[in-house]
């Protein structure tokens, strides 16, 4: 695992991977995220290779017809079904009435043309593993859809070589297209091999043959609202005398015109740490309109 540095775009965060290990060492159940419903429909066979890391997910070794349809329409509206048992699905194409909200699908096994067709129109989002599509294995899927930050980890993609794009999906089974010539223009390019394509490190990682990219990185590239996430982050872990005057202005809903006395450009200045040694009197303004010592600025 790469060590984490202070560049968004090279961060690697030592997750899912750590927390999957120690979850199979001392037996902890992974705490799912409260906002979405998993149902796991596979065989017992299946069940009982993961149940030792994910006993929290609703699973379901449901191959009868009524059982599928039953669980499909009281699930909650943004469940996720992770579906390694293709029989369970085909009883849903057969028996499910009308689709429901926003329910999301990955399927570990290949469909029929036709039964796609079908899962695009009871699922909003559908992913299915195939020789173009490549998703992670069941015990690493049920490690990143246990994550309370899934959203940004990747569980699956593939490589588009005509389009000369990377599609990789994302633990909430939404889609991210990525054009090729970002990953060729990174630093190790020479190592890049499109025909193999996988994800590492729990959804942490994206390869290329021996080229590989962060999940960080790209989604800081392609995702605004990750980058602005990320950003405030560095702001919150900033331990500097400028990131504390910002963590305590904003505290303070203050805007950087409201320090009577220095120029709002200064006070940003300050903040970026471009100012090596601010006056005594400036910061005493600081510290008064921030209502603490001068002696604490630095605390917060």
């Amino acid at each position: 695992m790469k060590t984490p540095t202070k560049n968004p775009q090279r961060a690697t965060r030592p997750l899912v991977s750590a927390r999957a290990h120690t979850h199979a060492a001392n037996g902890v159940v992974p705490h799912l995220p409260a906002t979405n419903t998993f149902l796991f429909v596979a065989t017992a066979a299946q069940l009982r290779k993961t149940r030792a890391t994910a006993p929290a997910l609703r699973a379901l070794n449901a191959i009868n017809a009524s059982d599928v349809t039953e669980h499909y329409l009281s699930s909650p509206s943004d469940a996720v079904w992770l579906v390694a048992n293709v029989s369970a699905l085909k009883a849903l194409v057969k028996h499910a009435p009308k689709p429901r909200g926003d329910q999301r699908v990955v399927v570990l096994d290949e469909l029929a043309p036709l039964s796609q067709v079908v899962m695009g129109a009871l699922f909003r989002r559908v992913v299915i593993a195939g020789r173009a599509i490549h998703l992670l294995p069941i015990v690493k899927l049920v490690e990143v859809f246990s994550s309370p930050e899934r959203d940004d980890l990747f569980i699956g993609g593939g490589v588009d070589a005509e389009s000369k794009v990377v599609l990789l999906y994302r633990g909430n089974v939404e889609p991210l297209v990525v054009p090729l010539s970002w990953f060729r223009n990174r630093h190790s390019q020479a190592l890049m091999n499109i025909a193999r394509f996988e994800i590492r490190d729990f959804g942490q990682t994206v390869a290329l043959g021996e080229f590989e990219a962060s999940a960080d990185a790209i989604l800081y590239e392609f995702d605004d609202e990750y980058r602005r996430r990320a950003k405030a982050r560095l702001v919150n872990e900033d331990a500097s005398l400028g990131g504390a005057i910002r963590r305590l202005r904003l505290q303070k809903d203050l805007k950087r015109s409201d320090f009577q006395g220095i120029h709002e450009k200064e006070i940003a200045r300050i903040e970026r740490n471009e100012v090596r040694k601010p006056h005594a009197q400036t910061l005493s303004i600081v510290a008064k309109t921030l209502g603490v010592d001068v002696g604490a600025l630095g605390s917060f």
